[in-house]
C-alpha cells in the first residue's frame, strides 16, 4: 500500500495503475512499525466490541481486547486458499522479541485482558513461540490469548504435554483449526497439505480437552466433487468432536476464490465463470457467486444437503449468537431452545421440513440488530460519550 501511495503521488494524483507499478517483494517484517492504533479516536469502542469465541462462555472478568499479528504466510498448498493467490506461501515472522514487546506494550497501553492473534499460522516454529511467551513472561504482562493451528502439529517436540502447560499457563485460552471435512477423499482434492484427517483432527480436539482449552474447528462442504456420502462423513466427525464441552465450530458451504487452484479447475470444466473485465465485478450476482454463504451455486451437486448441515452444525455451536452474548433472558431461552432443535436435527440427521431454519433466521437478524451485546453497546456509548467530553473541555480551554 506504501508503494501504490508513492506512485500515486508520483504520478500528481493521476496516474495509472496497469501493469506492474509496485515491487511485491517481502519486506523484513522487523523493520515495521507497530500497528497505530492510537489513530483510533475512539479506539476504546473496538477495545470493547464482542466476540462470539466459545472460551468467552468460560471467561471471568472484563474482557478488553485487540487483534495482533506476528507472522504472515502459510507453507501449504490448499488447494482452496487465498494463499495461492496472493502468493503468501512463504512463511515470514517477526522475532520472538519484538512480537513479545509489541504485545506487551499493547496490553499495557490499551489496559487488555486478550490478544487475538491473527497470523495465518502461529505455530510454524514453535521454538519462536516458546521464546515470545518466556519474554512476556519476563516482562511481567499478563493477558489470555487465541491463535490458529494444525491439527496435526499435536506430537512430540512440538505441540506435546509439556509445551500446553507452558502456554496456557501464559495465557492460551482457545485454539482454532482448518479441519475442513470428516472425509479423506475430499481432503485429497482439497489438497490439503501435511497431514489431515478424523484422527488428527480427534487428537488435536482431544489434548485441548485435556488441558481445558477451548477449540474451534472450521469446516467446508460441498467441495468440487463432493457425494452426499462425503459430506455426511464430516458430520459424522462433527459428532465425535462434540462429546468434547469446549469446542464449536463453523460450518460452511465452498465459496471459490478467484484464480485458487479449485476455482480454475471449475472454470475450466465450464462449470463456474468470473467477470472478465474489471467493470465486470461491478454486477452483484457476480460477486454474490464468491460472497454470499447462502447462494446456490451451478456446479453444487448437494446443495440442498450441504445448505442445511452447515446452517444446523453451526447453529449448534452458537456460531451467530452464543448464550453469555443475550442478556434478555426470554431472547437467550429462544435462541437456547433453536439450539438444541439443531442439535437434536444434527444427532439424527434429519434435515428436512426446515420451517425452523426460516424463523431462526429472523430471529437471529432480529436479536442482532437490537438485543446483542447491550453491556458491549453501552461501554462502546460511554467511550465516545467520554471521548466527545474530553474535545468539549479542550476546546472551551483554548477558548
Amino acid at each position: 500500500m506504501l508503494e501504490i501511495a508513492k506512485y500515486l503521488a508520483q504520478a500528481g494524483g493521476n496516474g495509472s495503475l496497469n501493469g506492474k507499478v509496485v515491487d511485491r517483494s517481502f519486506v523484513d517484517l522487523d523493520e515495521l512499525y507497530p500497528p497505530r492504533y492510537d489513530l483510533l479516536p475512539n479506539i476504546d469502542s473496538y477495545i470493547t466490541r464482542p466476540l462470539n469465541d466459545k472460551f468467552l462462555e468460560y471467561y471471568e472478568g472484563d474482557f478488553r481486547w485487540l487483534p495482533y499479528e506476528s507472522s504472515r504466510g502459510c507453507p501449504f498448498p490448499c488447494a482452496f486458499c487465498i494463499n495461492s493467490v496472493t502468493g503468501n506461501r512463504k512463511y515470514r515472522a517477526k522475532s520472538a522479541k519484538k512480537t513479545a514487546h509489541e504485545i506487551a506494550d499493547l496490553v499495557t497501553k490499551y489496559r487488555l485482558t486478550h490478544v487475538k492473534i491473527i497470523d495465518d499460522l502461529f505455530f510454524v516454529k514453535i521454538d519462536r513461540v516458546r521464546e515470545i511467551f518466556e519474554e512476556t513472561e519476563r516482562l511481567g504482562v499478563k493477558f489470555t490469548w487465541d491463535a490458529e493451528c494444525r491439527v496435526d502439529f499435536f506430537k512430540e517436540d512440538f505441540m506435546d504435554d509439556k509445551m500446553f502447560a507452558f502456554l496456557k499457563g501464559n495465557g492460551l485460552v482457545e485454539l482454532t483449526f482448518g479441519i475442513e471435512s470428516g472425509s479423506l477423499d475430499t481432503l485429497r482434492r482439497m489438497r490439503k497439505g501435511g497431514k489431515a484427517g478424523p484422527k488428527f483432527a480427534i487428537a488435536a480436539i482431544e489434548m485441548c480437552a485435556k488441558h481445558g482449552i477451548a477449540s474451534r474447528g472450521s469446516f467446508i462442504l460441498d467441495i468440487p466433487g463432493d457425494k452426499p456420502e462425503h459430506i455426511m462423513e464430516t458430520v459424522e466427525l462433527i459428532r465425535k468432536l462434540r462429546r468434547y464441552p469446549k469446542f464449536a465450530c463453523g460450518v460452511h458451504t465452498y465459496r471459490p476464490y478467484p484464480r485458487s487452484p479449485l476455482c480454475e479447475q471449475l472454470i475450466r470444466e465450464g462449470k463456474f465463470y468470473q467477470p472478465a473485465t474489471l467493470e465486470g465485478w461491478e454486477d452483484n450476482d457476480s460477486v454474490r457467486q464468491f460472497t454470499d454463504t447462502a447462494v446456490e451455486r451451478i456446479w453444487q451437486a448437494n446443495y440442498k444437503l450441504s445448505s442445511k448441515v452447515s446452517f444446523y452444525e453451526s447453529l449448534e455451536s452458537g456460531f451467530w449468537i452464543k448464550p453469555h452474548q443475550l442478556s434478555n433472558p426470554i431472547a437467550r431461552f429462544i435462541n437456547q431452545a433453536f439450539i438444541k432443535i439443531a442439535s437434536l436435527r444434527n444427532q439424527h440427521k434429519f434435515y428436512a421440513f426446515a420451517i425452523d431454519k426460516t424463523i431462526y433466521i429472523q430471529f437471529k437478524n432480529f436479536c442482532i440488530k437490537h438485543l446483542t451485546f447491550e453491556k458491549a453497546k453501552a461501554k462502546r456509548k460511554d467511550a465516545i460519550h467520554k471521548i466527545e467530553t474530553e474535545k468539549t473541555l479542550k476546546m472551551s480551554h483554548r477558548s
